[in-house]
């Protein structure tokens, strides 16, 4: 064997297994570590939701993603944080499979999702339109004291959504 193929197959050896999942279309308003709109991820259906970031991913409403990644070990983590994170090598393929309305169910023991006023409010970073009727009612307090849900639509923009309704 000359010592480029040995070279070779010892890089080789070295690079981390790659998984292959399926990043759901929607996120799920979710409560962990903190408050965060998880991403829905698994290998096979029913996907669960995944509280890490995948890093190098970014998540379009609407649309479902198979890609590929790797774990990765977090040299020192921080009290409570995750000792593991996941890197994308790929994104094997895209399709936008929410095209009508759908609802966001949100928890109780929740605490404020939405923040801000007016034609628009942020929902955990991502901006939300909707009518000032239904913004108020967003940014109404009691909002974290009992689960409700919301219906949304997709806009042009990939990160951002129109709320409808809320529904208590």
């Amino acid at each position: 064997m000359s010592r480029f193929t040995v070279l070779l197959a010892l890089l080789a050896a070295c690079d981390p297994p790659t998984e292959t999942a399926t990043i759901g279309a929607l996120r799920q308003p979710c409560i962990g570590f903190e408050v965060k709109l998880c991403l829905l991820m698994g290998a096979q259906e029913p996907l669960h939701p995944e509280f890490a970031e995948i890093e190098g991913y970014v998540h379009h409403w609407g649309t479902q993603s198979e890609i590929t990644f790797y774990r990765e070990p977090v040299d020192s983590p921080e009290s409570d944080s995750p000792s593991e994170r996941m890197i994308l090598v790929e994104i094997i393929e895209e399709n936008v499979t929410i095209t009508a309305p759908f609802q966001l169910d949100f928890p109780v023991d929740g605490p404020d999702w939405f923040s801000g006023s007016g034609p628009s409010v942020d929902m955990l970073g991502t901006p939300v339109v909707c009518e000032d009727e239904v913004c108020d009612q967003l940014g109404a307090a009691d909002l974290s004291e009992s689960p409700f849900a919301v219906t949304m639509e997709l806009t042009d923009d990939p990160q951002t959504l129109r709320a409808t309704a809320v529904l208590l």
